[in-house]
């Protein structure tokens, strides 16, 4: 079973990290595994009928961690589908796990563990650089993805997180979640197009390293200026 020799001991305090340590130690342990199966219909056992043994016992043991330390994560549970279905489902999975491991590496790695109501900034030259991603995204799936609706789906999550990216300054949790639902929506509408899965890990790279908590110069607003020099004249009449 994934996950039964793992020493929780050596995990950090912060639960964050914690999560991002063992995610890394049961996803290397599920990839070792199916490494070592030389014959695909070997990777099947009698414990799930149609296979996916080592990918359901690495969804089992995520699972187990965050329901054991409480964490308001929002994974669902595909241990119960089968085939066809649990690949989607896995694949999906995979792009919510990726994501949570971005937002906390994010956290790390910006002086400590921002709150997540904290000012971000996104640098102009990763501003360009997501914004002609995005465009590159849009064209593949104007050509890639038949449905018209799931087309719609994936322009409307694009253009509510391209309208964050531009604003000056945003919070944590607002770019994230934007960044969750238009990667999410592409996964779901477009998820089996490799040229799209691609540009998904780009972005999230992007994401990763274009976000500062260096807040730009700001000029000094006009009422403020009117009270400093209302109290420069009272200190000078005194």
């Amino acid at each position: 079973m994934i996950g039964e020799s793992f020493d929780l001991s050596k995990l950090p305090d912060n639960l964050e990290e914690a999560f991002c340590m063992y995610q890394k130690a049961m996803r290397k342990e599920m990839l070792d595994r199916l490494d070592s199966v030389q014959i695909p219909w070997e990777r099947t056992s009698v414990d799930y009928s149609n296979g996916y043994v080592h990918e359901k016992q690495y969804v089992a043991a995520i699972l187990a961690f965050v329901d054991e330390y409480g964490m308001d994560l929002d994974l669902p549970n595909i241990l119960n589908e089968y085939g066809d279905n649990f690949e989607v489902s896995f694949g999906e999975f995979e792009s919510k796990i990726n994501y949570l491991v971005t937002r906390f590496g994010l956290r790390v790695k910006r002086q400590g563990f921002l709150p997540t109501a904290s000012f971000v900034y996104i640098g102009e030259n990763y501003k360009k650089e997501i914004g002609t991603l995005l465009n590159t995204i849009r064209g593949i799936v104007e050509q890639k993805v038949d449905s018209q609706n799931k087309r719609e789906a994936i322009y409307i999550k694009m253009a509510s997180l391209q309208s964050e990216i531009d604003r000056d300054r945003t919070t944590l949790d607002m770019l994230f979640d934007r960044a969750k639902d238009f990667t999410s929506t592409v996964s779901e509408c477009a998820g089996d197009i490799e040229p799209v899965v691609k540009k998904l890990e780009k972005f999230r790279e992007l994401i990763f390293k274009g976000v500062t908590k260096k807040q730009k110069s700001l000029s000094v607003p006009e009422q403020a200026k009117q009270i400093e020099d209302m109290s420069n004249t009272e200190e000078d009449a005194a």
